[in-house]
């Protein structure tokens, strides 16, 4: 008797990071990790699943997703601390 597809897509583990829930699932060519907001102040990835041969290359690429959504400033360092640089004002 065939199993049905369902019970092939089940999480086989669930990981927390910074806030989101990182879902490990089996997928036909490899893994897939779905990345989930757990609080309404975090925002919605547009991409929301990682595909990889590897599982814990899955999860390092989600995590990788998550930090820079969660990290990503109005203007990046490197430019702030060339304003420092130029103004005088970095105090290293």
């Amino acid at each position: 008797m065939l199993r049905p597809y369902a019970a092939e897509r089940t999480i086989q583990s669930k990981l927390f990071y910074r806030g989101y829930d990182l879902e490990l699932r089996r997928a036909p060519s490899g893994w897939q990790v779905g990345i989930y907001p757990r609080r309404a102040d975090l925002p919605i990835l547009g991409r929301n699943e990682i595909f990889a041969r590897d599982p814990d290359e899955a999860v390092v690429m989600a995590k990788g997703r998550v930090d820079g959504a969660t990290s990503s400033p109005e203007v990046p360092s490197f430019i702030n601390l060339s304003v420092a640089r130029a103004t005088g004002t970095n105090k290293q």
